[in-house]
């Protein structure tokens, strides 16, 4: 039979939550479950990048019930393709409630930028992750102050301009047809 041998240090790997700030998320893995009120949520791990928490994991738990919206605002921060269709019910402040569906398989490898905060949940602490958006694009550097590049035309000419960035399908149904975004 197996056998494991370790040591544990006393409060050794106490899982500490992010500093409040603003951090770029790599998502790593997108799953759903069920939660302890027995409500669909959406599970993610990911990790940061770049800074002083360079790899540090992170973990989310996005109920849909009563939190669809912040579901919404994390696709609507990455380019993954999610439809959108109105169910006919409206909730109590009147506004119409949305179904979205999405193949969580494309949340990996997205980065999205959220603010942190700090908290508690049952005594134990653990962060909020609020307004997720597209991480900023790059300045692009002025040609002045680029360094000067070899020249290879031959090699240049070879590769192909890089793709634009990709876009995001949105499929709205229900009340008025369907509909395409960008």
């Amino acid at each position: 039979m197996p056998k494991l041998n370790f040591t544990a240090n006393e409060g050794a790997g106490a899982w500490k939550p992010l500093p409040n700030g603003t951090y770029d998320i790599m998502m790593d893995e997108a799953s759903t479950g069920v939660s302890s009120k027995g409500n669909p949520q959406l599970i993610l791990k990911g990790h940061v990048v770049g800074g002083a928490h360079d790899a540090k994991t992170v973990m989310m738990w996005l109920v849909a019930k009563g939190g669809g919206w912040r579901i919404k605002q994390l696709l609507d921060a990455t380019n993954v393709e999610y439809t959108e269709e109105a169910t006919g019910q409206v909730d109590d402040e009147g506004r119409p409630e949305m179904s979205y569906e999405f193949d969580t398989d494309d949340l990996p490898g997205n980065v999205i930028r959220f603010d942190v905060s700090e908290d508690e949940y049952q005594g134990k602490p653990k962060n909020n992750f609020n307004k997720p958006r597209a991480p900023e694009a790059k300045k692009p550097v002025a040609a002045a102050q680029k360094p000067a590049a070899a020249a290879q035309p031959a090699q240049a000419a070879a590769q192909p301009a890089a793709a634009p960035e990709g876009r995001r399908r949105v499929v709205r149904t229900g009340g008025t047809g369907a509909q395409t975004g960008s």
